[in-house]
């Protein structure tokens, strides 16, 4: 009987304390008071519940309002750092009956998170900072967020960035602990990545000394409108310190079937540097381009010239293989750094018959320009790799100038200088069949126009055929035209034509008032 009445006793004691509670808190206006003032207290910044609020006791302590506010601190009150359209937060027992708020789990709907710092004047607007101090807030929490879009730092003050979010869950949060952490949502807008998928363990430690670290990071996502996977491993390291650095260490990157080992440095300060290495696996360039240039609506070379112009970019990209479109090279390096002049583009690769080289300055201009050297060990598999007839053969070298997006200009133009030594010719002459003529030296002028490839000059050295000429053949049908001239004291013309399949050699008789040239050209040199 006793214990009955003890117990009777301080179940009456608790139903009194809540109810106690319950009419405290149930004045709307009161607990929007307490609500802001300690939070305001906690975060370091204006807490304002501009909505509604509803507190239900049962089946356990609840707390939710509509359109919460946070302000930017010290000078900047005119600037919300922080607004969502709900906030809600279950309560702890004990600490409600002490008179004192304890959220257990909060969830944030329809939430922007001015992350920028645009209009900010002190280093309080740091992201990681502002992370840091609102982190404190959480500890021992858990936090569901759902519809949030996070405004990062863009190219312009006024113009920053957007991230939205469809989902971030973190369990149990504590600072100086590593917890679960889920994000699901798009980058970019218009999206680049589609249904981003980001595991990891999230650890934000206490002292501004630390980097915050995402460890064991899986990251995922679809690049969009397409059905190519993107994948990342590694961890993640970002340090709050002024200035500030950004860090991937032991990554691994997918892109469709493609895997690379990658990492990654980005020191901030008055003049930003940027460190990447990116190694392994096989990139389509003109594929990869294409997409980037539609959801960019520029190229990427310009936006590479972009970053080049803000940030000190130092970067080696090596692929086993990097193909544009149907033709591709091996053993391909790119080299990549700021210059004064714009970025710097160094390329070398292997390609079948020999080796490429590639140096120019990206301006980010509209048109750009590649000098271009070509080492010849086999230029008959070169022909083969550029699925033509191996027509010709020998060994030697070419200079060559590649340039695009000249306003009004072919999609890109290609012109220089090339020698071949110790070849041969496959061709037919007049009506025999097809044969091998070997010769000691062929040389000349090359250019690519829209459709053709020209040799303007062209002089074949030693052999039956030595002379000099011109030559063109059409890229999409492959016939050729040209002629040559025999070296001799009377060199006589002959026409080229046929097809890159079937070259073919014809006598050409030159009309009159060429041969009474010609014949003046012999009278001045003779002295006859």
């Amino acid at each position: 009987m006793r214990r009955t009445i003890i117990l009777a006793a301080a179940l009456g004691i608790i139903v009194l304390g809540l109810w106690g509670t319950a009419v405290i808190y149930f004045d709307e206006s009161r607990l929007k008071g307490i609500i802001s003032d300690r939070l305001s207290e906690q975060v370091g910044r204006r807490v304002e519940i501009v909505g509604a609020l509803e507190f239900s006791l049962f089946p356990r302590p609840r707390l939710e309002a509509r359109e919460v506010v946070i302000g930017a601190s010290g000078n900047e009150d005119g600037r919300a750092v922080f607004r969502a359209a709900r906030v809600s937060m279950s309560l702890r027992l004990i600490a409600l009956l002490r008179g004192d708020l304890a959220p257990g789990r909060i969830q944030l709907e329809g939430a922007v998170v001015d992350l920028s710092g645009s209009g900010a004047k002190d280093a309080s607007s740091n992201p990681l900072a502002a992370i840091r101090s609102s982190a404190r807030t959480l500890g021992g929490r858990s936090l569901s967020l759902q519809d949030v879009t996070f405004l990062l730092p863009g190219s312009e003050p006024q113009s920053p960035r957007r991230l939205s979010v469809d989902h971030i869950e973190l369990e149990r949060f504590s600072l100086d602990q590593a917890v679960a952490f889920r994000f699901l949502g798009d980058v970019g807008a218009p999206p680049v990545l589609e249904g981003v998928r980001l595991n990891g363990m999230l650890y934000v430690p206490s002292s501004d000394e630390r980097p915050v670290r995402l460890r064991e990071m899986e990251f995922g996502a679809n690049l969009a409108g397409s059905e190519t996977a993107v994948a990342m491993t590694g961890d993640l390291a970002a340090s709050g310190e002024t200035p500030f650095r950004l860090s991937l260490a032991g990554g691994r990157i997918r892109i469709g079937e493609s895997q690379f080992d990658a990492s990654f440095n980005y020191h901030g300060g008055d003049r930003p540097a940027a460190d990447l290495l990116l190694s392994g696996g096989e990139l389509d360039w003109l594929a990869f381009s294409g997409f980037l240039s539609e959801r960019l609506n520029v190229a990427p070379v310009d936006v590479l010239a972009m970053i080049s112009s803000r940030v000190d970019l130092r970067s080696q990209l090596q692929f086993d293989r990097l193909g544009f479109g149907e033709a591709a090279v091996s053993q391909a390096r790119v080299d990549l750094r700021t210059q004064s002049a714009g970025l710097g583009l160094n390329i070398a690769a292997v390609f079948p018959g020999g080796l490429i080289e590639a140096s120019g300055v990206m301006t980010g201009g509209a048109s750009h320009s590649l000098a271009v050297d070509v080492s010849l060990a086999e230029f008959g598999q070169l022909l083969g790799w550029l699925d033509l007839p191996p027509i010709l053969e020998g060994s030697g070298e070419a200079q060559l100038s590649l340039s695009w997006g000249r306003e009004n200009g072919p999609a890109f133009a290609l012109d220089g200088r090339f020698d071949l030594w110790d070849g041969s010719l496959r061709i037919a002459r007049e009506d025999s069949a097809a044969r091998v003529v070997p010769f000691h030296s062929f040389s000349g002028e090359l250019r690519h126009t829209p459709g053709f490839l020209e040799l303007p000059v062209y002089e074949l050295v030693g052999g039956e055929l030595a002379g000099t000429g011109w030559a063109a053949v059409d890229l999409s049908s492959r016939e050729l035209g040209g002629e040559l001239r025999r070296s001799g004291e009377m060199g006589a013309w002959w026409t080229l034509s046929g097809s890159m399949s079937e070259p073919r050699l014809a006598p050409l008789t030159p009309p009159s008032g060429e041969r009474d040239a010609e014949a003046v050209e012999q009278d001045e040199d003779s002295g006859r």
